[in-house]
């Protein structure tokens, strides 16, 4: 049997001018510690001033087998917030109804 890569790192960045510069860092492992475990790290960098913006992070931990009757568990810490936002095309209601769609989420961590 042939090992494969089980990890990946991606980088992005860009610039807008409303965000100015924006960037992404994401770290993902499938089998960790040779374990069948995942981890997963994302950073994201964004304008303080802009809609969304700031720095927001998740981090994801996956354990497939915590026990003999293979029960699992999936951990997820973040902070960040996402836009959604469903409207008509050019806010034309010939290709979507006049109903609007928007959903916003921020999770913060507390003590």
């Amino acid at each position: 049997m042939v090992d494969k890569k089980t990890g990946q790192v991606s980088v992005g960045l860009g610039y807008s001018s409303r965000q100015r510069l924006v960037g992404q860092a994401r770290l993902a492992e499938t089998n960790f510690r040779g374990k069948g475990q995942g981890l997963n790290l994302l950073w994201e960098q964004g304008n303080g001033d802009a809609v969304g913006g700031g720095a927001s992070y998740e981090l994801g931990f996956y354990e497939p087998w915590m026990d003999k009757r293979h029960t699992s568990l999936s951990l997820t810490a973040f902070n960040k917030i996402t836009y959604r936002f469903n409207s008509g095309v050019f806010n034309s209601s010939t290709f979507a109804d006049d109903q609007t769609y928007n959903e916003r989420h921020k999770a913060e961590r507390r003590q």
